[in-house]
């Protein structure tokens, strides 16, 4: 819940730049001497947002909070039930016949990268779809299936796994407090499909039939929102900066119905097509 919050403040700010650039603007006098809305003197389009200019946003971005949902809560139950078979002993040794101590495993969202194309329907709002993609990786142990036929469970080391990747396509809708400025703060929500893949579990406790750890036909919807700002450097070029936060509705072979969430802060770049081009 804490990203939500960390959102709100940040759409207040944004709006009320949004505004105050507004009162900025020139005398509407001014406007009608130049030779058309959205150009210069010279005839060519100004820096900004405006009815009929199309952009072509690629951005990626570190995450800003841990990986949430009922997928990371599953995991996080097999590694309580694993640490709980090395203390009480069911678990006795590792793959080197040492003897088993459990480590805490770290999950970590690797980031997330976008290409999204928006087309300007009026001066303030625009639609689009956007393609992503984004995985989580963890350190952690697990029981070595390799000994499994045998009917001992015998520890794996600590190594890097990866829980979770995906490739998603949405829609998208934007909103553009200002026109024409090259300041343009901006919200956005998103709505679509996801495909996933990881190595995760079907249950707390080891699935003895199940000889490999991994999801298959991993689908689901994915949702949610941003709030971010947009510096035209040119009338062809632009800087974004936007924090996002996912919802993911997750399903698979292994299990009907999980969730995932997480939230990012993306950096990118936007080229942008004046409607005469």
């Amino acid at each position: 819940m804490c990203r939500y919050r960390l959102l709100f403040p940040a759409l207040l700010f944004f709006s009320a730049s949004g505004l105050l650039a507004q009162e900025a603007e020139p005398p509407v006098g001014n406007v009608e001497a130049r030779p058309g809305a959205g150009t210069t003197s010279t005839g060519r389009p100004e820096p900004g947002y405006r009815e009929g200019v199309r952009l072509l946003f690629f951005s990626a971005g570190p995450s800003l909070s841990n990986p949430a949902g009922s997928y990371i809560k599953h995991e996080k139950l097999y590694d309580q039930r694993l640490r709980d078979k090395i203390n009480i002993g069911t678990i006795s040794r590792d793959e080197y016949g040492l003897p088993a101590y459990y480590v805490g495993p770290t999950y970590e969202q690797r980031g997330l990268f976008l290409f999204e194309y928006e087309q300007a329907i009026t001066d303030h709002f625009g639609i689009g779809f956007s393609s992503g993609y984004s995985e989580i990786n963890s350190r952690r142990q697990d029981i070595s299936r390799a000994y499994l036929y045998t009917g001992s469970q015998i520890l794996e080391r600590r190594q890097l796994r990866d829980i979770y990747h995906e490739g998603f396509l949405t829609f998208s809708a934007a909103w553009h407090f200002v026109s024409n400025s090259v300041w343009d703060p901006f919200i956005k929500v998103r709505g679509g499909v996801t495909f996933y893949g990881g190595d995760a579990h079907r249950e707390i406790d080891l699935d003895y039939e199940q000889r490999v750890s991994g999801v298959s036909n991993g689908r689901g919807w994915i949702y949610g929102g941003g709030v971010g700002l947009l510096y035209h450097v040119r009338p062809e070029f632009a800087f974004s900066i936007e924090a996002i936060a996912l919802e993911r509705r997750l399903q698979a072979d292994q299990f009907s119905s999980r969730s995932l969430a997480s939230a990012n802060l993306n950096v990118g770049i936007v080229m942008l097509l004046s409607p005469d081009r």
